[in-house]
Parts: C-alpha cells; structure tokens; sequence
C-alpha cells in the first residue's frame, strides 16, 4: 500500500513539476513577445483540442476573473485586460465590432512554444479576401495552405439528393400509438419550415450562452438565464418572431434536459394576447409542451418562464413549434422516428413523406480535423432535393495547421451528397 501511494505521488509530483515549468515557460514567451500592454488590451489563446483544459488552467489563479493572471504577470489591474479563449466568443466579438483591433493579441500554444499570429489576425480582420476551393467530389474535401488562425466563414457549394430507401425489415421497438411513420415525417417537414422562419430572442442570458441557441437546429447548444436576474424575480421572456407572415400553430414544446431546472410555470402571449395553455410533460420530463386550447395564427409569441422545478434559474436547448394539426403528436416519440427513419419505413406512403422532410431541409454536420490539432463540427440543414445551393457556417480557430480535412457526416437518411466548391473569408469587423 505505501509502495503504491509512493508511486501515485511521483506520478502527480512529476506531472505537477512538468506544468509548473510549462507554466513559467508559457509566460516568460508571453512577457517577451507582448512587453507591457495597453490598458483596454485583449488576449485571444488557441489551443489543440486535446490540450486545451490543460492549458487554460495557466489562465485561472483560484476564483478570481482569469484575467487576474494575466493582470499579475504584467501588471495591469485585470479589469484592464480581457481574455478570451473560446473561438465562439472571439467570433461574436468580432461580429459585435466590440473587438478594438489595434489592441487584440492572439496566440497558438502546443509543445511549450508560444506562436504569436496577431499580425496575421490583425491583418486578416481588417483586409481579407475570399479564396475558392474546388472540391473534389463526394461528401468529403481537404483545404490546403490556408492557416484558420481568426474565424472565418465557410460558404459550402452542395448538392444533394435522397439516396435509395427501402421498406423495413425489422420491427422498430416503439410504439407510434395513432401516428404512422408517414405523419411524423411530416410532421418534422412543417416543423423545419417553420422553425427556418422565426427568430428567437431573450430578454436576458447567462454568460456565454445566447437566445438563438434554442432555434438552431442543434440540441447540444443551450440557453441559460441570468440566474441573478432570475433571483431578483426578472422572470425570463423567450420572444419568437415571425420572418416573414403569420404562422399556424397550436403550441409550442421546449427541450429542457435538466428536469432540475425544468420550466413549470408560464404565462404565453400571442400577439400581445394571454394565451390558456395546457402543459404536458414528455420523455421523462425533459420535453415540456405548451398546448393552446385551439391553434392560433400568429406573428409574435412571447413566453415567459414563471418558476421551475428546483426554483433555479431555466435552460432550454431547443424549442420546437407545433403544427396546428399536431397538438397531440407524442414528440418523444417522433424525435425517435427522426433519429432512426430507415427501421419505421413500412409502406410507400413512409418513403414519400421521409423523401419530402429531407428535401425541406434535415440536419447534418461539417467535420473538420486537423493533424496536431484535434477536430471538431459544425451543424448545417442539408436540402436532399437535388438543386445545388450554398451553405453558410462559421470554421473556428484552428491553429496553425495548414491541411484541414472536411466531411459531411451526422445523418441517419441515405443521401447522394457532392461538395462542389467551397469558398472561405476570414470574418472581418463591422465598418
């Protein structure tokens, strides 16, 4: 037993030693390269993927801000200094023009050696050009001797269709009750077109999270409000507006995934009009809906989230609309039906409707990776309807690797899927 604590102790100490050195390295490179910064200074690091926590503990001194460190090693308050190690959060500032470029540095860290790309990124975010890449064909495309050391946009050329459906051998293990496949294939296609013509704001959000995460298609990202609004009873109001008409709708369900923090209470105005609305529960209580007493023609809608299960602050990751003839759809049931289409397909009426929802657009990833970096993806909708259409997403920071592989992955439908261009622009700041 001593024998063996000795040895996890020479493990840790070692390992403690090697960081601590690395530490001291990191920022010996970081003093000699930066000098003395300006006050109103900001730091963007980039870092592999599979460093990355390792190497952001360089940057946190207990529970003080993270820009404590950095205002102790140059000695600067550290309300002076933002740092800013997430891509996501570097992109939103450059959108925002909340980034004052001639006080931005930014840095790639990996094997003890600190590379400073801030006159490239600089350079990039105030003079960009486009370049074209010609793809090769299929799902999958390489970019070479492009460095994505700023965020850039992606326009992807794709074209594609549905691939060969066939009816199911196997008997799917759910029940539909009601619904045949048919119907929720169809379901999910109104849902998409109506889902792609709202737009979703908050009236407030903790940090680093964002209202439109909850309409992106994408139920790994999230919203969470601002927990010290929410204890100063500023209830959370989930504004949905119409791009374009009024929209036919009979309710709408929140993904929630925390049942702690499940919203239980709401008032619900359409078009400034108090709705009665019925809640019911699915999945284990990770899906709540919000059923009105009959559907409504609306331009505006706006939910305010009254108290939650363990009366902490709400999270929702993704809000579905519900189709006017579809309030008693079980949406447990039919997210299943969507994740696995292929073993519901029991009849031609089955592959149709699957063949309609995929051409209105169905929900794909772009994957990137990158040798020495790591990988990583962004979500898409992908229309399998045959046309070629241009595809708009934002490529993180990824180092200073000089080949990126990229493939068009996360679908459970067969598709016939070709890349045909792509065309890349770093993002520049608003004029």
């Amino acid at each position: 037993m001593v024998l063996v604590f000795s040895v996890l102790s020479n493990i840790y100490f070692g390992k403690h030693l090697v960081d601590s050195k690395l530490r001291e390295s990191f920022y010996t490179q970081l003093r000699d390269q930066v000098g003395k910064p300006a006050a109103g200074s900001i730091f963007y690091f980039d870092f592999p993927v599979q460093e990355k926590n390792r190497y952001i503990d360089f940057l946190r001194v207990g529970y003080t801000p993270s820009e404590s460190a950095l205002g102790t090693e140059f000695g600067l308050n550290y309300r002076d200094l933002t740092l800013i190690t997430e891509s996501d959060l570097f992109e939103r500032g450059i959108k925002s023009g909340e980034i004052d470029v001639a006080k931005l540095y930014t840095f790639y860290f990996d094997n003890g050696i600190l590379i400073n790309t801030t006159s490239k990124v600089r350079q990039l975010l105030q003079n960009s050009q486009a370049v074209k890449y010609v793809a090769t064909s299929g799902k999958k495309f390489q970019i070479d001797n492009y460095q994505f050391t700023s965020p850039s946009n992606m326009i992807l050329h794709i074209s594609a269709k549905v691939g060969k459906l066939d009816l199911t051998t196997q008997i799917a293990d759910i029940k539909l009750g009601d619904f045949v496949a048919a119907e929720i294939f169809d379901f999910w296609r109104q849902v998409s077109i109506l889902k792609k013509n709202l737009s979703v704001t908050v009236s407030h959000q903790a940090e680093d999270t964002q209202g439109e995460s909850i309409n992106d298609f994408d139920d790994s990202t999230y919203w969470l409000a601002n927990r010290q609004a929410w204890f100063k009873q500023d209830k959370p109001i989930i504004e949905v507006r119409t791009k374009a008409g009024k929209v036919n709708i009979s309710g709408l369900a929140l993904l929630v995934g925390s049942v702690q923090r499940q919203p239980t209470s709401f008032t619900v105005y359409a078009d400034g009009q108090e709705m009665a609305t019925k809640i019911e529960t699915e999945d284990n209580n990770e899906l709540v809906k919000l059923i009105f007493d009959k559907p409504v023609l609306v331009n505006t809608l706006d939910v305010i989230i009254q108290q939650t299960n363990n009366k902490d602050a709400p999270v929702v990751y993704e809000i579905i609309p519900i189709p006017a003839a579809s309030s008693k759809i079980n949406i447990a049931k039919a997210l299943d039906v969507k994740s696995r289409p292929l073993t519901y397909l029991k009849d031609n009426a089955d592959i149709v409707a699957l063949k309609a929802y995929m051409a209105s657009g169905t929900e794909v990833c772009v994957k990137w990776e990158a040798v020495g970096y790591g990988s990583g993806s962004e979500k898409i909708i992908l229309f399998a309807d045959g046309w070629l259409r241009g595809y708009n997403i934002t490529i993180p920071t990824i180092g200073i690797e000089n080949t990126v592989n990229f493939s068009i992955e996360c679908f459970d439908y067969p598709m016939d899927i070709s890349v045909d261009a792509v065309t890349i622009e770093p993002l520049k700041l608003p004029l």
